[in-house]
């Protein structure tokens, strides 16, 4: 069966609000808990834990900071170590 977008969109809302639109709590939810919602079976249930997983863990991350660069020695400075 394919489920339209419009259909995709109002289960991942559902969902989301189940978990009481926490992130968190969403990516806590069991293979079993996932099933439990109309339009998720096993296999798609099973697919949705590691990508929440890797959700999780890409927002633990620490940003890497980007260089402001306002003028020309601040260019020089970013990229002279490269250079070389």
């Amino acid at each position: 069966m394919v489920v339209e977008r419009n259909e995709c969109s109002k289960l991942s809302r559902l969902i989301l609000d189940q978990s009481g639109n926490s992130l968190d709590k969403l990516g806590k939810l069991s293979v079993k808990e996932l099933m439990k919602f109309k339009g998720i079976g096993e296999a798609k249930a099973i697919t949705m834990t590691p990508a929440m997983e890797l959700g999780k863990q890409r927002a633990s991350e620490i940003p890497i900071s980007k260089p402001v660069i306002t003028c020309s020695d601040d260019a020089f400075n970013v990229l002279q170590p490269i250079s070389r």
